[in-house]
């Protein structure tokens, strides 16, 4: 078996001398590495970040972009949405055992599509944990921003943790379930991370998004499609269930759907809760008990239990290989300039 990896689980989530960043009320839950005074100076920065709206930068490829020359004005449709999803997080949280940051609609960037394609930047979504904001790109559908908004700021309220190394720089050795290992530029897990997240964002899109305004009609037309797709295919209820939106095809003129991100990774993640699951029914009374585990170190940060009963299942060292399986670079380098 190959090096590299988290080699124990403990060693990524007890680490003494941590900096707490419930006291500064960033998404940044600790800070380790460095002197007091380090420490301090990191939360302090990331304080900045959440209470500040403007002056927001992100990194794509080699170049640094300011979010204000790309954003658009939400419409006050819009706002109203960002508004109530933001609430509805807040009590989703809650319903979870978590302690929910107040994230206010200042937090969420809408980016002009057509100006983040003329500076040739992916159409991505992202949370930026360095400057504590979120960037959807607007994609004209309400429902789509809708879902949008609401994974990205579950990122935002996910756990994570940082570090202060020696040359001084602060980097994040957690992000959600993923983990962040020195001296490599992959996040191990990063692929459960998100999957985790997805899962997520249907169980509160099916709990909260009937009373979300802005969006009815979409919701609307998406259900018709669903039961016409069901009508058709009355075998392939999962995959009915897994439509995010729909659409009009223009290369076809027919109404389409799209399913909701990561749907490989989210198979994977299923396909092992439920193994786990039935390999240790002595221990879990049902299926979602197993789901939680997921859940509660993607939000709350423990993963002893999970990588216990993963190296119970699967046999020792399974734990590391699944963090190198599912791994994924990111740019995760705090620059403070």
């Amino acid at each position: 078996m190959s090096e590299g990896g988290p080699k124990n689980v403990e060693e990524n989530s007890e680490e003494k001398d941590k900096y707490s960043g419930e006291m500064i009320g960033s998404s940044i839950y600790e800070i380790v590495g460095g002197s007091k005074e380090d420490k301090m100076e990191a939360g302090e920065y990331f304080q900045e970040g959440i209470n500040e709206h403007s002056g927001k930068f992100f990194v794509s490829g080699d170049k640094t972009y300011q979010v204000e020359s790309l954003e658009c004005k939400k419409t006050g449709e819009e706002l109203e949405m960002t508004r109530d999803i933001l609430t509805k997080i807040e009590k989703f949280m809650k319903e979870m055992g978590g302690k929910p940051l107040k994230i206010k609609p200042e937090h969420i960037h809408f980016l002009d599509s057509e100006k983040v394609q003329a500076q040739n930047i992916p159409l991505e979504n992202f949370f930026e944990p360095a400057h504590q904001y979120v960037a959807i790109y607007d994609s004209g559908n309400n429902l789509i921003n809708a879902q949008a908004i609401a994974h990205e700021v579950l990122h935002f309220q996910s756990f994570a943790s940082a570090e202060i190394g020696k040359d001084e720089q602060v980097r994040f050795r957690r992000l959600g379930f993923g983990i962040k290992v020195r001296g490599e530029e992959d996040f191990y897990f990063d692929k459960i991370n998100e999957a985790v997240i997805t899962e997520l964002e249907k169980i509160f899109e099916e709990e909260y998004f009937d009373s979300v305004p802005g969006i009815q009609k979409e919701l609307k037309n998406r259900q018709e499609f669903v039961d016409n797709f069901l009508r058709d295919h009355p075998d392939l209820p999962e995959l009915a269930n897994d439509v995010a939106y729909a659409f009009l095809n223009p290369n076809t003129g027919l109404v389409d759907g799209a399913r909701y991100p990561y749907p490989k990774e989210r198979d994977r993640l299923n396909q092992m809760i439920d193994y786990i699951y039935n390999e240790n029914k002595d221990q879990f009374e049902e299926r979602d008990q197993v789901l939680a585990l997921f859940v509660g170190a993607t939000m709350g940060g423990g993963m002893l239990d999970l990588a216990r009963i993963i190296e119970k299942t699967y046999g020792k060292g399974s734990f590391r290989e699944l963090g190198k399986m599912t791994k994924q670079s990111r740019q995760r380098v705090v620059d403070s300039e």
